[in-house]
């Protein structure tokens, strides 16, 4: 296992919310096809979590100093977003 991929099991064993780039190494995609993904779900718009997405338990901000920091439910998202990537590789077959 990787330093990064630690430091993510890390992350995950502490809390369900992660960054797009945490969901990301679980995936083993980009943060990018995350956030692409959150898109169109109507989870994620302007690069921000929709309403949506907070009511549902999907996302919460958590202040990194001044700054907003989204993240993510990874125990909503991952199960999810693989059956979307299975379909997508099965589609491109």
């Amino acid at each position: 296992m990787s330093e990064v991929e630690r430091q993510a099991q890390q992350w995950i064993d502490e809390s369900p919310y992660l960054k797009m780039k945490d969901l990301g190494l679980r995936l083993g995609v980009t943060s990018h096809t995350v956030g692409r993904f959150l898109t169109e779900a109507g989870l994620r718009f302007d690069q921000k979590p929709t309403a949506r997405a907070y009511s549902e338990g999907y996302a919460k901000i958590e202040m990194c100093g001044e700054w907003p920091q989204y993240k993510w439910n990874e125990r909503r998202i991952v199960s999810w977003m693989r059956d979307k990537l299975q379909k997508q590789v099965h589609n491109q077959e």
